[in-house]
C-alpha cells in the first residue's frame, strides 16, 4: 500500500489529468480529490499493523469463539462517476484492510 500511496503522489499530476477529462471537473478539484484519497492510501497502510483477529467469551461452556480476518475471494465496488480516486481508494484499501 506504501508503493501505491508513493505511485499516486509521483504522478499526481497525470491522474488529475485524467480526472479532469473523464469527469469534466476542474483541474484543481480533480487535484484535490487525489490528495483527500492519499491520505486514505496512508491511513490504511499504517492500519495492516494493527489487523487482528477476537476472542469472545461462548455462551455455551466448553466452546470457543473466535474471528480470524483473512481473505474470502472477489469483491466489487461501484464506484460514483464524480468522485472516481476517493471512492476507489476507499473501497478497495477497505477490502485490503
Amino acid at each position: 500500500m506504501l508503493k501505491w500511496d508513493s505511485l499516486i503522489r509521483e504522478n499526481r499530476d497525470d491522474l488529475a489529468n485524467i480526472v479532469t477529462y473523464e469527469t469534466g471537473k476542474p483541474l484543481s478539484e480533480s487535484q484535490g480529490e487525489l490528495d483527500y484519497a492519499l491520505g486514505f492510501t496512508w491511513w490504511f497502510a499504517g492500519e495492516a499493523e494493527r489487523v487482528q483477529g477476537t476472542v469472545q467469551v461462548p455462551a455455551a461452556p466448553g466452546r470457543r469463539v473466535f474471528t480470524i480476518k483473512q481473505p474470502i475471494g472477489v469483491a466489487v465496488a461501484l464506484v460514483p462517476w464524480n468522485f472516481p480516486g476517493k471512492w476507489f481508494e476507499k473501497m478497495y484499501l477497505r477490502g485490503l484492510h
